[in-house]
């Protein structure tokens, strides 16, 4: 419980969360459940943004809860955070939620990297109070790098999570939290030193990342990924056999993975091998500088930044039509179902919060 007295000005506690399999939105909900007696309203970052902006009073606390991506926010947090209102000396808090693996009894905590830190920069440039910010280690939910993690382990993360969460936001809404401590001091050069991962994450990763899903031989066409992505970022193509395309849009949440009821959705492994040789034995013949092959007008390009571009924009353009092929590939059964069997993710556990299911995140909308 609160303590009433230190917060007798606070009339409402509001907190924006984006999650892809539930982790951030248990996060909040648990924040929402050790803040009362006071007032408490949990909303979706995706709901809010189809709405309009947030309305938010001078006499709430208003928190933002995401994943980190990349070790720092997506995209979908950034431009939310940009849009907000001005703060106008309202309270904040930041929560960022990373990925934490089991070993038996040894947790493996995740890194949030520049998460918490950008956007609380973010937020105190458009006018809010930061009371506070801390990540938090919530069960791994990236099915394609490594498969999900048992009950068993997921139970040991969450229950070690709970405390953390309980003790921040008691620190929080009884202004007791402490922003400079020397762990923070490490936290933050560490975060400095993974900046260029993560700005190469925002910059090209982040799109690269969207072209590696698909849609196995177990998909029915039903929709339910396409309906429920937090982004719009799968579309259905097909009239007799519809099936998922994802686009640039994707923030590599998740969600579809782990939600599909046929374990439909993989991330192609195979796909990712052949477009990142097929980009980069183009590069190597027709762009670098040394070779024989390389196109006449790029010996015009002395600025080395320029010639990077160039590289680059020519990997992404290589990599998109790659993505077609393999895409129409996808769609005949053979081909499908020979990719999928020699993918490793094919055979991964999925996960998403054992507490939180689809329906949920509708139901979390601005209106609540």
């Amino acid at each position: 419980m609160i303590n009433s007295r230190n917060t007798m000005s606070i009339k409402e506690l509001i907190i924006c969360y984006f999650s892809g399999t539930g982790n951030s939105r248990r996060v909040s909900r648990w924040v929402e459940e050790y803040a009362f007696p006071l007032k408490g309203n949990v909303l979706n970052m995706e709901n809010i943004t189809k709405s309009g902006l947030l309305s938010l009073k001078p006499d709430s606390v208003f928190g933002i809860v995401f994943p980190t991506h990349g070790f720092t926010a997506p995209w979908k947090v950034l431009k939310f955070v940009f849009g907000l209102p001005v703060g106008k000396g309202i309270i904040a808090f930041v929560i960022a939620t990373r990925g934490s693996l089991a070993f038996g009894s040894f947790l493996l905590p995740g890194f949030a990297g520049s998460a918490c830190f950008l956007i609380s920069l973010i937020l105190i440039l458009k006018g809010y109070k930061i009371e506070g910010f801390r990540g938090v280690d919530m069960p791994s939910n990236w099915i394609s790098l490594h498969p999900g993690l048992s009950k068993a382990g997921a139970e040991k993360i969450l229950a070690k999570s709970h405390s953390q969460v309980r003790n921040f936001t008691g620190e929080i809404l009884a202004f007791r939290y402490r922003i400079l401590t020397i762990s923070r001091l490490f936290e933050f050069i560490f975060a400095l030193l993974l900046l260029p991962v993560s700005v190469l994450y925002l910059v090209i990763g982040h799109f690269l990342l969207a072209k590696l899903l698909y849609a196995n031989y177990s998909c029915n066409g039903c929709g339910l990924c396409a309906e429920n992505c937090p982004v719009n970022a799968i579309k259905m193509y097909g009239k007799r056999n519809p099936r998922p395309y994802w686009t640039f849009k994707c923030e590599s949440c998740m969600r579809c993975l782990n939600y599909c009821p046929k374990k439909a959705v993989e991330a192609s492994y195979p796909f990712a091998v052949a477009a990142g040789y097929i980009g980069s034995s183009a590069m190597l013949s027709i762009l670098f500088y040394k070779t024989e092959l390389k196109a006449l007008w790029l010996s015009t390009i002395d600025n080395p930044l320029i010639y990077s571009a160039v590289k680059w924009i020519y990997f992404v353009l290589i990599f998109f039509l790659v993505y077609i092929v393999f895409y129409y590939l996808f769609r005949i059964p053979f081909i499908n179902r020979i990719l999928s069997i020699i993918n490793p993710i094919h055979y991964y556990r999925r996960y998403n919060e054992p507490d939180t299911k689809l329906s949920d995140f509708r139901k979390d909308n601005i209106q609540s």
